[in-house]
């Protein structure tokens, strides 16, 4: 109703997010990683029940088979071009 597209910044936020333990420096962090085929699940059913594309923000170092798994559910990348 209000938009045609939904931009989603950080997009790897759906796949793993770095979790440092309260008190403990950022090294003694670590990945934390969720369910990417739920979250892209449900991504693609309320994306297509609003009809809204998703765009997600993929800039910087991004392993090519994350982009292979958004590509593959729908998920449009995001690209700077310079002029």
């Amino acid at each position: 109703k209000h938009c045609g597209a939904l931009r989603i910044d950080h997009v790897l936020g759906l796949l793993r997010l770095w979790w440092i333990p309260k008190g403990e420096k950022a090294t003694e962090g670590a990945y934390l990683y969720y369910p990417v085929e739920d979250m892209l699940a449900i991504l693609a059913l309320e994306s297509h029940r609003h009809q809204c594309s998703v765009i997600g923000e993929d800039l910087g170092t991004v392993p090519d088979e994350i982009v292979d798994i958004l590509r593959d559910a729908g998920v449009h990348s995001y690209k700077v071009f310079f002029f």
